[in-house]
């Protein structure tokens, strides 16, 4: 037999193909946005393996003779029953080990309606939750997909979000800057800054100004963007404009995109310091409840739950999200509607000292009636 991933002695016997179906969330909704008053977006429930028999798939994929996959993404609109109310395609692609990329494929087989037909069947989804604790339909997205393999992925258990996070939320796509670049290290010698201010009349005293850069694998600089202006364009050009001349000599020669530095500015002179570590939306204090806050006497068939808040840079909590349900409907409305109301946090700030958006998880716990931060976790 082969060894998977490893050089193949002469000879050996490859495995035979193995195939399955994976179902599993793809992030998306039908709209693009998720709907405004949840505080409980609709989930996906479907298990991701043996939710869809093989012998319903297309034969035509199950006679492929090589490893790949064969991805069909449908966008739905579950109903406030938890049935699907609407199911379409968006996208048929293939993927295919000897070609190594992935291609669009049309419809012209009918798996989109395969598709649709097979999560009807086998699907299962929980509808979402208003902030008065009505159930209501809403948008959700899957994929489904049929995979060709001989050897086993093993693959590493995802790790824990963290309890807290700056930006419009953790792995948001307009988050700056992703968490890998405040561990790595750069450097370069400082440029003579004074050289590239040429209008130097009424300068303020002491203000920085916020840079991302970008080197490509020789070091040199190819971007620079300010992202935190000074107020005064003449030092924030001046910054730029003195970077765009270091070169990146940590010896990696790796390219680097949207590097975070400070340039700090005392009149005509100036200064490179280390940009600060974000500082963290905190949680005062855990929030004791009352007997009075439960929605009604008998507690849920789960009696915690866990809330995904967004603060604002006052420290006010803007939205809530339920990420890990009760299984009441009441109790996951009536634990967010607290959270905006009743608890309180420190802002955060992000890597420049500004005042920050961001966000937190708290734990709703209605059996010893507390919401604790995310260091209970």
């Amino acid at each position: 037999m082969c060894p998977p991933y490893s050089v193949r002695p002469a000879g050996c016997i490859e495995p035979p193909l193995k195939s399955i179906i994976i179902v599993y969330s793809d992030g998306r909704d039908s709209d693009g946005d998720a709907l405004p008053g949840l505080v409980r977006a609709v989930w996906n429930l479907t298990p991701a393996f043996d939710a869809v028999p093989l012998s319903e798939f297309p034969s035509t994929l199950m006679q492929a003779d090589e490893e790949g996959h064969t991805t069909i993404s449908v966008r739905l609109v579950i109903a406030a029953d938890d049935s699907v109310s609407d199911c379409r395609v968006v996208k048929l692609s293939d993927w295919s080990k000897s070609k190594g990329e992935r291609v669009d494929l049309p419809d012209n087989q009918g798996l989109g309606a395969i598709a649709c037909q097979l999560i009807r069947q086998h699907g299962k989804f929980l509808h979402g939750v208003d902030r008065g604790g009505k159930p209501v339909g809403g948008p959700t997205a899957i994929g489904m997909r049929f995979d060709r393999h001989r050897y086993e992925a093993p693959m590493p258990p995802p790790p824990l979000p963290p309890g807290s996070w700056i930006g419009g939320g953790y792995g948001h796509w307009q988050d700056w800057p992703p968490s890998y670049l405040t561990s790595i290290k750069v450097r370069f010698a400082e440029p003579r800054w004074s050289d590239y201010l040429a209008d130097r009349n009424k300068l303020l005293k002491a203000v920085s100004v916020g840079i991302a850069l970008s080197f490509d694998n020789t070091g040199a600089v190819t971007g620079c963007a300010v992202k935190a202006p000074s107020g005064d364009q003449r030092l924030d050009e001046a910054s730029c404009a003195a970077l765009r001349t270091v070169r990146n000599e940590d010896g990696s020669h790796w390219p680097l995109r949207d590097f975070p530095v400070l340039v700090q500015w005392r009149g005509h002179k100036a200064e490179l310091v280390p940009a600060r570590p974000a500082v963290l939306p905190t949680f005062t204090k855990p929030l004791l409840l009352a007997a009075s806050d439960l929605p009604h006497a008998e507690l849920p068939k789960y009696t915690q739950s866990r809330l995904r808040l967004a603060i604002d840079s006052a420290g006010v909590a803007q939205n809530c999200e339920v990420v890990a349900s009760t299984g009441d409907d009441a109790f996951d409305a009536r634990g967010c509607n607290i959270a905006l109301e009743r608890l309180r946090f420190t802002g955060g700030k992000d890597i420049f000292g500004r005042p920050a958006i961001g966000g937190m998880y708290v734990r709703v716990d209605w059996k010893d009636l507390v919401i604790t931060g995310p260091s209970a976790r």
